[in-house]
């Protein structure tokens, strides 16, 4: 049988199929048993340094056309979720970290924290379009991106 491993970076994935960030990575049992199914790497969430609540429901709506959905990024602080991740890491996939913050010295503060907890690699949210003052808010600002990168670097 033909092998489907990858080399992303320095990141080596049996195969490239990934755990998108979402709701299906809230929890370290989920993740670990994700990674047990065969998932090349494992997407967190998106975290912030401190909880967020989100929007209230209805967060997910269905249309003629098919659904759309706005979470407003809720989740546990980065502190709250260093269980999910000692849980998570047992699996057998890399977990990248989905980071959200609105400076680049917080991203780098969760890059950091994320990396103690176990993540192999992290994602920075530079796109959600939903939750006013991060993602797409400061991903379309190319300078303010750069300084971000350069921060977690």
């Amino acid at each position: 049988m033909s092998s489907l491993a990858i080399t992303i970076a320095s990141l080596k994935l049996a195969n490239p199929l990934m755990l998108a960030s979402g709701i299906m990575d809230e929890t370290g049992a989920s993740m670990r048993r994700i990674a047990e199914v065969g998932a090349g790497a494992i997407v967190t969430k998106s975290i912030g340094r401190e909880s967020r609540d989100g929007y209230p429901n209805p967060t997910l709506v269905e249309l003629d056309y098919g659904y759309i959905n706005a979470m407003g990024l809720p989740g546990p602080g980065i502190d709250d979720f260093k269980e999910e991740m000692a849980e998570a890491i047992k699996g057998p996939s890399p977990i990248i970290g989905s980071l959200f913050a609105a400076t680049p010295e917080d991203f780098a503060f969760l890059a950091e924290r994320m990396q103690k907890y176990g993540a192999a690699a992290v994602e920075l949210n530079l796109s959600c379009p939903h939750a006013k003052g991060y993602g797409m808010e400061i991903g379309v600002d190319p300078e303010m991106v750069e300084a971000i990168v350069r921060e977690v670097k």
